[in-house]
């Protein structure tokens, strides 16, 4: 099963994420062309076309030592100014605690991107496509953490 984290704080429920199991499923695949990925200049934030009006917003973390996709924002009707995620407090406190080095001033934009880091040795086949299993992720002590089921209860 692929574990796909999503920013709960942003994202809310898991049961949300269910509708954009085709986009993540392309990124899992390496299909990056068939998603129209696209980079924020600078940063280590992506963009997806989830369908002609609306993308999804995501970054790549390491967690436990692997390297996963973490879903960040969906953004409606490119109203890229609406997203949570986008506000300039928020993307600059994101920006200021996991990549300082790349916060710059200035416009945001997002440019074509040929593919992502390196995720997966191996992207798997289409034939081979396991489930996605969605895990929040919470920001907590300037990193991203996940909790098992017993963690989550005690919380």
């Amino acid at each position: 099963m692929q574990k796909v984290l999503y920013w709960q704080e942003v994202l809310g429920d898991s049961d949300y994420l269910i509708q954009y199991r085709d986009v993540v499923s392309k990124l899992l695949n390496g299909d990056y062309k068939e998603a129209d990925l696209e980079k924020l200049a600078g940063h280590n934030v992506y963009s997806v076309r989830v369908n002609h009006s609306d993308r999804l917003l995501f970054t790549t973390v390491t967690v436990n030592g692997k390297s996963c996709l973490l879903l960040l924002d969906v953004v409606l009707n490119h109203d890229y100014h609406k997203s949570r995620f986008l506000k300039p407090q928020v993307l600059r406190q994101f920006l200021e605690q996991n990549v300082p080095e790349a916060l710059s001033k200035g416009e945001l934009t997002f440019v074509k991107a040929d593919s992502l880091p390196a995720l997966w040795a191996n992207p798997q086949s289409k034939e081979e496509e396991e489930p996605i299993e969605y895990q929040k992720a919470t920001f907590y002590n300037q990193t991203f953490i996940t909790l098992s089921d017993i963690q989550e209860k005690a919380v």
